[in-house]
């Protein structure tokens, strides 16, 4: 009977030390992954969760300059914040810092969800460029909270074309005979590259 008591004591004693951990997890801060096409403007979302007794967030991002950002496109979801909550908007250098703070300190709320949309747009390299950020997470005093980040994509799709030789030059031959040479073309992008015509001066 002692050691029913005594499992029992030890196996309520680990469940409530399971159920006090979510407390105390890390916060994340992830960005989403978009695509899309020369010219187009995608949405990023910043991705928030866990976190608990912060009241300021500064998110520093590098981007390529292949991407732009939309000026005045972020928006702060009022959901997770309280109504004295700011955002502010930098970029410079192909570097997008968002800072979101209060002045009166609230905490933001709990929950997990979209903290932050932007658009970025597109211009005409195709490829995949990783968008990873720095962040700093701080509660009411100023002190750093642990937080772990996750990175996205954006995919710009399209084809490139690509030749061997931009030019081509026979130099000094002799007349009446014939004379070959080849030019290689490839598409390097990532869509189908589809050619129509062919003309020559």
């Amino acid at each position: 009977m002692v050691r029913l008591q005594r499992y029992v004591y030890l196996l309520c004693t680990a469940l409530s030390l399971m159920m006090a951990v979510p407390a105390s997890a890390q916060s994340t801060v992830s960005l989403t992954s978009s695509s899309g096409h020369p010219g187009d403007e995608v949405e990023v979302s910043v991705m928030l969760s866990n976190a608990l007794s912060a009241t300021a967030l500064q998110i520093n991002i590098q981007h390529s300059p292949h991407l732009s950002y939309v000026e005045g496109s972020a928006v702060l979801n009022t959901q997770w914040v309280s109504a004295s909550h700011s955002l502010s908007v930098s970029d410079d250098n192909n570097l997008l810092n968002l800072y979101v703070y209060d002045m009166s300190l609230n905490t933001f709320r709990e929950g997990t969800g979209a903290f932050i949309t932007f658009r970025l747009k597109l211009v005409t390299e195709p490829a995949t460029y990783e968008l990873k950020p720095e962040v700093i997470l701080s509660d009411a005093s100023g002190k750093a909270l642990p937080v772990s980040t996750q990175a996205g994509n954006v995919t710009i799709i399209c084809p490139k074309i690509s030749l061997n030789e931009t030019e081509i030059d026979f130099g000094s031959v002799p007349i009446r005979s014939t004379y070959k040479k080849e030019v290689y073309v490839s598409n390097i992008g990532n869509e189908a590259l589809t050619i129509s015509d062919v003309t020559r001066s």
